[in-house]
Order: structure tokens, then sequence, then C-alpha cells
């Protein structure tokens, strides 16, 4: 699927009807725009999803040749509109500092949180802080080095690849290894890098490898882990914050077969998103077709119910309909959630889907584009979208927000951005038709001609026409810049 052009035409309706029935409203499609695509000079391979502050985004790009300084990932800022990037610092993986940056940012004042998987003083990663100008970087803590037989073991935990969560002056986060059983831990920490807690050791049983962001509510965690639990599939778990009353809420069934088929999914790698008493996610295998399944379950554990289930793609070339492997976790606005797959589509690239919460409407947004050959000094392709996304979206001001992996200008991942354009609205009011649209979204214009083939005027500042029904026709449409 070819990007949809910004100046896409939204609405076109035909005034003059000497019957106008019930109301109606047309909506187009959702439009795609790169935003930005990333360079070897401000990093590679976003996995992370992004954050907003006022009109400023901010994220990571991951490792493997990004950025000046070393190459080992970086921390970046850009406005909504693509404008302005500026690589904040790139990583060097050298002590004092980390590298290899899955997990995405948290912003507190004007000071950036996030983790490395590697580097620190031990190699085994680090929590760091640095100020929104990219100044006064801060090593926090160094995570201590894992020793022993696999799974190798100590204190603390090790490779964080996850976002922190402030709350009340504490971060708190996840490291995938390590611990006092090897196969990570939940831990805690004061921003100003005192006071670290390990509050849980994960273990076979419970779920191993922790490797997405919590959900906190109240004073509990809500989590997934990769793997480990009844069926070694993977876990769905909560805890409280401090430490207690651990316990797994589902395990994942076994979907070793041959078409990696199960009931319920498996492997889940997507963060979780709560909505009152109900938690959303995906697992990237498994489920009835093989594809990964996006689910729900009750904070209690009792009720699991699969909202969807992904085909399994065409062989090695990855393409189906509707995506598959969901990577990512899901992102909740009203009672719709957002999400993206790392496969499949028409050209297994992957997608940008969305579903109700109660399973209906599963609909495509968008599918990136098929890439071509290999990018300089990469064995990724290039296209003018990207491919592959593995961080979750941000739904901002009516938009989505994310990041590709893949693909791009270069090969090495891109910003992206998902708008909703309105919908307008016509009504049969008394002799009139009455034309309406939000004024709550920006960035479109309403335009009027009587002729398609003339002129289209602009109606500046208009968000509502009533037009006599006399029988002469007249057009409209929404059309941004």
């Amino acid at each position: 699927m070819k990007p949809r052009m910004l100046n896409v035409v939204v609405g076109l309706f035909l005034i003059g009807c000497l019957k106008l029935m019930a109301p109606i409203s047309v909506a187009a499609q959702a439009v795609f725009k790169n935003l930005h695509s990333l360079q070897f000079t401000n990093g590679v391979g976003p996995v992370a999803s992004l954050i907003i502050s006022s009109n400023t985004l901010y994220g990571t790009a991951r490792t493997y040749g990004g950025g000046t300084g070393g190459g080992e990932g970086s921390i970046f800022r850009m406005d909504i509109d693509g404008a302005n990037f500026t690589n904040l610092h790139t990583f060097s993986a050298i002590a004092p500092e980390g590298g290899n940056m899955n997990g995405s940012v948290v912003l507190s004042g004007s000071t950036l949180y996030t983790t490395a998987e590697f580097g620190g003083g031990s190699n085994y990663g680090c929590v760091v802080a640095i100020n929104i100008d990219g100044t006064g970087l801060t090593n926090l803590y160094n995570f201590s080095a894992i020793s022993g037989p696999f799974p190798s073991t100590n204190i603390d935990g090790a490779n964080p690849s996850t976002t922190l969560i402030l709350s009340g002056g504490t971060l708190y986060g996840l490291a995938n290894g390590g611990g006092t059983k090897g196969w990570g831990t939940l831990f805690a920490l004061s921003t100003n890098g005192t006071a670290f807690t390990n509050l849980h050791n994960f273990n076979i049983t419970d779920g191993q490898n922790p490797g997405t962001d919590l959900v906190l509510s109240g004073s509990t965690f809500y989590g997934v882990t990769a793997a480990g639990g009844a069926f070694h599939y993977g876990t769905i778990f909560k805890v409280n914050t401090n430490g207690s009353g651990y316990s797994n809420l589902f395990s994942f069934p076994d979907d070793s077969g041959p078409n990696r088929t199960n009931s319920e999914g498996a492997f889940p790698v997507g963060s979780l998103v709560l909505s009152g008493t109900n938690l959303y996610g995906t697992a990237s295998e498994g489920g009835d077709l093989g594809g990964g399944t996006v689910y729900s379950i009750d904070t209690n554990g009792s009720t699991f119910t699969v909202l969807y289930s992904f085909a399994t793609t065409n062989g090695p070339t990855g393409i189906n309909v509707g995506g598959a492997r969901p990577r990512s976790g899901l992102t909740l606005s009203g009672n719709v959630l957002y999400g993206t797959t790392f496969t499949g589509g028409n050209s297994g690239s992957g997608t940008v889907f969305k579903i109700n919460t109660d399973g209906t409407g599963f609909s495509t947004l968008y599918e990136f584009s098929a890439t071509n050959g290999a990018g300089p000094n990469t064995g990724a392709g290039t296209n003018s979208d990207g491919a592959h996304p593995v961080g979750g979206l941000l739904y901002a001001g009516g938009d989505l927000y994310g990041t590709a992996s893949d693909g791009g200008a270069l090969g090495l991942g891109t910003i992206f951005k998902i708008s909703f354009p309105p919908t307008l609205f016509i009504a049969h009011v008394g002799t009139n038709a009455v034309l309406t649209w939000s004024s709550n979204v920006s960035g479109f214009n309403l335009e009027s001609t009587t002729n398609l083939t003339g002129t289209w005027d602009p109606l500046a500042g208009q968000y509502s026409v009533t037009n006599p029904i006399s029988g002469r026709q007249k057009f409209y449409r929404l059309k941004s810049p």
C-alpha cells in the first residue's frame, strides 16, 4: 500500500435532493505520513514507543551503528510535525554509559529516565537520566554481573529492556535476566539513584524473561513474561508495588505444533493496557490461525477471551491479510484498541490495525510497503514509509504516532504519524440540508463548488453550512493543506 497524500479529499456530498431521509455521515480513510527516516547520525532501529510533551515527541533508537558517539543507540526528540529532529545523546556502552535502548523514556519535569540493556559498570545494563536539552547524562544505577551456570544469577537483575514507570519519586522497571533465580527481576529505584530494591525474582513457574512494560493501577502492577509459566509459553501476572502478592493470572498454552496454532496465543511480547477491570494485550504467536492474537483478561484472571486471531503468513514473503506476529502492546482510545503487527499485510512488512474492545470491528488502517534491496551499510531494505513496527503506538490529539524498526530512506527505521480526518455529517432540517463537522479537528479546510470540474471555494472557519433544498446541486469537501 502506498502512503496516502495529506491533501486527500475527505468527503464529497451532493446537496439538493428533494427527499433527504435520515442523517448520514461519511469519514475518510486514515492518512499516513512518514515524519522522519532514521540515519546513522541519529540512531538505528527504533523499537520503543514514543512519548509526548506539549508539541514535542521523545523516543529512543536502539543500537548497531546509530549515532556518531559510539553506535549503541540514542535518545531523540522532534516536533510532532516531524521538524527539528534532534539527537539528544548517543550512547557508547562504555562505562558509565549504557547501550541498546529497547525501552522508551519517561519524563518528569525537565528530566528523562530510561534503561539501557547493556553497558554500565558491569556491561549488564543500567538506568540513566538526562535533561530534555541533552545535557547532564547521569548513570543512576549499574546492574551487577551475572555468574554461574545457566541461568546465571546475581542479586539485582540484568539487561533491563523496558520502559520505566515513575510513581511518587520512585522508578520501577523490569530486568530481563539475572536475579536470584536467573530469569529476571522487578526492581525499584529512587530518581536520585539511591535505594535500589529487588522487589521480585522471576522463575520458570511464575514466568521468565519479563521484557515488556508494566501497567500500574493503584498499588498493583500488571505485566507479561515472554516465556515460562505452566506451559513455558509466557504468562500474565500481577504484583504489588512493594513486591508482595505476586500472582500468575494466566499461562499461555503450547503452540509447538506444525502450524503454530493453539486456542489463546503464545509468547506475549507486547505490553498490556488497562481499562476498568479488563486488561488487553497481544500474543506474538499461536491462536486459531497461527499468526498471534489480541486478547482480554480481567484483572483477577478469571476470564480470558481471544478478541482476534491473526492468520499465519504466506511462506518466506510474510504476506497475508490483516497482519501477523504482533510484537507491540495496544493503545486504547474510547472503546477502540490500536496496535501494530511485525509482519503480514500485502507486502509482508507489517500493519497498523484497530479493533473494538468487544472484539468487533477489526480493520487494517495501514499496510507498510515492501522494502527494496538493502540500505547503505545495512542488510535492511529501503522504502518510503518504514517496515516491521515493534514499539507500541502513541495516541495524542486524535492522531497515532509510532516507530518502524526497519525501512525508510536508509533502511534504518522511521517515525510515522497516522491521522484520522474528521467526519462530515449531513442532516435534513426543515427545508434545509445542514452539513457539519467537528470544530475540534485542526488542519482541514471546508471547500465548496457547484461544478466538479470547476474551482473549489474555501469556506474558512466554517464548521456548519446550511443549504436550502432547492433542487440545485452543490458539492462540499474537507481538504488538508
